[in-house]
């Protein structure tokens, strides 16, 4: 079944992803050992993952008529137009970071990466696929095929939430974000 805007309408929470990917976080090769904190992160599956510094990416983005993007590797984060963020986010108690151009030495104006630790809820995982780390142990699942993604298990009052779960294969592992129809709207 293709959902259509009723289906969204009447959904308590919708899967967030972000409207585009705007490039690679650079430097491409390195980006991980400076943006996450190496020392608790395994390095096979990069599970957890804990930002110490902010992304760089080439340039500003090219918005167009889009609001939210992502970066390509980069799942488990969304930037913004600063003034989205002051619209809708931060009201609801968020807080942003700043950008860096590709050298890491300036701010970029016209976008903001939205700050989402807590909370995490968990999802429903019955019939998913898994993969183990080999070499820490850690349960990831594999994206769902197709438009449906786990329901969230535990009721909140947040109204974005990521998953506890993380999902990916081979080096890959993110967690999802969930938006409340309240957000959607």
């Amino acid at each position: 079944k293709r959902f259509d805007r009723s289906d969204y309408e009447a959904a308590s929470w919708l899967r967030m992803t972000a409207g585009w990917s705007n490039g690679y976080p650079q430097p491409e090769a390195t980006f991980r050992e400076i943006v996450w904190d190496q020392t608790i992160q395994c390095p096979k599956c990069r599970v957890p993952k804990r930002q110490i510094a902010p992304y760089q990416i080439k340039g500003e983005p090219r918005w167009g008529k889009h609001s939210v993007m992502g970066l390509h590797g980069v799942f488990s984060e969304m930037f913004t137009r600063p003034e989205l963020f002051t619209e809708v986010f931060e009201p609801l108690g968020f807080t942003t970071r700043p950008v860096l151009n590709k050298k890491g030495t300036q701010e970029l104006e016209t976008v903001v990466q939205l700050v989402l630790e807590e909370p995490t809820v968990p999802v429903r995982t019955e019939g998913l696929e898994t993969e183990v780390c080999p070499a820490c142990g850690v349960v990831k699942y594999n994206h769902p095929q197709g438009d449906y993604y786990p329901k969230i298990a535990r009721e909140t009052d947040a109204e974005i939430v990521r998953t506890e779960q993380y999902f990916g294969s081979g080096g890959a592992a993110d967690q999802l974000f969930y938006v409340s129809n309240r957000v959607y709207r």
